[in-house]
């Protein structure tokens, strides 16, 4: 067996769903405790109107929440919290984290009569507690 799979977990960071005014996406805190590397998947379906999301870290599940520093990304954080429009529809768009803090989260307000359609999953690689498993926070 692939060893990987022992050394991976994904973890749903928002639902799939349309979100448009009055429909904001719940954002479901991603718990990075034991791994090393965060890569944050932002898959897109059909947009009428843009979204506009937000990327945010803390050491407390509850409370706290900050946006990420930029240099604490791999990649282009301001295109990643825009990438819900329209020239993004059907692609997945990808960002990576290397913050040290325990929680994620990534929301958005929906806007919009018709919103767009998306989802948010998290990879965490380098368990190093094996094997890796999935947990909600």
């Amino acid at each position: 067996m692939d060893e990987n799979l022992h050394r991976t977990k994904r973890a749903l960071g928002v639902a799939p769903g349309v979100y448009k005014s009055g429909v904001s996406p719940t954002s479901i805190a991603i718990d990075t405790m034991d791994f090393d590397k965060v890569t944050v998947d932002l898959l897109i379906g059909a947009v009428t109107d843009s979204q506009t999301l937000t990327f945010q870290e803390s050491d407390v599940v509850g409370s706290g929440y900050a946006d990420v520093p930029d240099a604490n990304v791999i990649g282009n954080q301001a295109t990643f919290k825009a990438a819900v429009q329209s020239g993004n529809a059907n692609t997945v768009q990808s960002i990576g984290y290397i913050g040290r803090k325990q929680f994620l989260k990534v929301g958005a307000t929906g806007a919009g009569t018709t919103g767009g359609a998306f989802a948010v999953v998290a990879e965490l690689g380098g368990a190093r507690k094996q094997p890796a498993t999935a947990t909600l926070a």
